[in-house]
């Protein structure tokens, strides 16, 4: 059984949603409310995070049990 990890692809385009989400809230071009920006770029952010909670469930349900409960066996 083997285990399965997030994706390389998966992984640059969360950066890549991070950073355009940092760029527009710096540039004055969206609605801020203290602390809080509005940005395009929210939408696709909770599709990543559900994608990333999936992954990780999967991590832990569908991979060697070993590896949850003994994190510094070698497999």
């Amino acid at each position: 059984m083997s285990g399965t990890t997030l994706s390389q692809d998966f992984i640059t385009n969360v950066r890549t949603l991070y950073g355009l989400a940092l760029d527009q809230m710096v540039s004055n071009r969206v609605v801020r409310h203290r602390i809080n920006c509005y940005t395009n770029h929210a939408a696709p952010a909770y599709v990543s995070a559900v994608a990333a909670i999936e992954a990780f469930l999967n991590e832990i349900v569908f991979g060697s049990p070993a590896k949850s409960i003994l994190h510094n066996s070698p497999l």
